[in-house]
């Protein structure tokens, strides 16, 4: 399996508006104080060509669905990654979901349910100590 689990702080989650990111930190939203992170968990993940194709749970404010995503994969050399000792794998990737699914209710008549998540990760090899 390529893809096992992974968790995203809640803290780190940006909008480019500093007034909403504070908000969606609060009890009102994620309740960053009480789960600090949202956490995906893989039960299956096949490299086709450029694109990997993964299944698992999505896990917002404790409660645990299901998720399918398609990532862009691209494998950067140390030269590409702009990084002394160190290739990357880049995953690029689009996800909706519903955010009454995660109990994210608040403010149902001036917010949509639907909620699309745009993920950009970069995985590094970590560079050699000798």
């Amino acid at each position: 399996m390529l893809f096992r689990s992974g968790n995203i702080e809640v803290a780190s989650l940006k909008t480019n508006n500093k007034t909403r990111d504070r908000h969606l930190k609060s009890k009102s939203f994620f309740n960053v104080k009480k789960f600090p992170s949202i956490s995906v968990e893989s039960t299956e993940s096949v490299l086709i060509g450029d694109t990997l194709n993964v299944t698992g749970n999505l896990i917002i404010s404790g409660v645990t669905k299901d998720f399918h995503i398609l990532f862009k994969y691209l494998m950067l050399s140390k030269e590409q990654s702009k990084q002394t000792d160190v290739d990357a794998i880049t995953l690029t990737g689009d996800l909706l979901i519903d955010r009454r699914d995660y109990e994210l209710t608040a403010y149902k008549r001036m917010i949509g349910n639907e909620i699309a998540i745009k993920l950009n990760l970069v995985f590094r090899t970590q560079p050699s100590l000798q």
